[in-house]
């Protein structure tokens, strides 16, 4: 349970992409798609109760080295270190998504990819956009999670775990408009299991993907 695929070169690669990557929208398309966002991540505080329905087929479950926890397969992004993969307790009886402090990492996982409900987590966001604008704003995390991840497919990838520190990437694949969401997230593990945590995440949204496979 302590293997992680790290992403040593995927961060800096898919941030020069905001840049580089070729296609729609065009640069003032864009600078007005960033703005109207921030406008919809601060304007409620509602999101749906549900979450993502923990359902895996017998071969989507590979063995961990420890009993009845289990990394359910799912799929790839552009570089194998960034999955949808998660994390399961299963037994005869059920199966259940893991969160709790003996699995930080794993927790952290499930939670950012919508198989935990956020609670009371907010979000401490700055988000990079167009021009090089920044706003910063603190939400909650079932916000954040409910208005990027609409009609997109959700990938993460650790960057970096300690006992102290967390820090994560996760991807909002847009597949009709071939555009992601990306956000950097370091936190400590007590701010992941605080009641009312508040986790820190960097966001640059409304990247084109047309070139970025050359790029990777």
């Amino acid at each position: 349970m302590r293997k992680y695929l790290i992403l040593f070169a995927l961060l800096p690669t898919l941030l020069l992409a905001q840049g580089r990557a070729g296609g729609k929208p065009s640069a003032p398309d864009k600078a007005k798609l960033d703005s109207l966002l921030f406008v919809n991540l601060v304007s409620t505080d509602d999101f749906p109760a549900t979450v993502s329905s923990a359902s895996p087929t017998a071969d989507q479950l590979e063995k961990t080295a420890e009993r009845n926890i289990y990394k359910v397969k799912g799929d790839t992004f552009q570089v194998r270190s960034l999955t949808s993969d998660y994390y399961v307790r299963s037994t005869s009886k059920a199966t259940t998504p893991i969160f709790g402090t003996k699995y930080p990492v794993e927790s952290a996982i499930n939670l950012l990819l919508g198989y935990v409900h956020a609670r009371q987590t907010k979000v401490a966001l700055t988000h990079f956009q167009y021009g090089q604008r920044q706003q910063a704003a603190i939400i909650p995390l079932g916000v954040l999670l409910h208005q990027l991840g609409h009609d997109a497919r959700a990938y993460c990838g650790v960057t970096f775990a300690t006992a102290e520190n967390i820090s994560l990437v996760l991807v909002f694949h847009h597949p009709k408009g071939n555009y992601i969401h990306l956000l950097t997230f370091d936190f400590s593990p007590s701010e992941l299991f605080e009641t009312e945590g508040t986790l820190n995440a960097k966001l640059r949204s409304n990247i084109p993907q047309h070139n970025l496979k050359s790029i990777l």
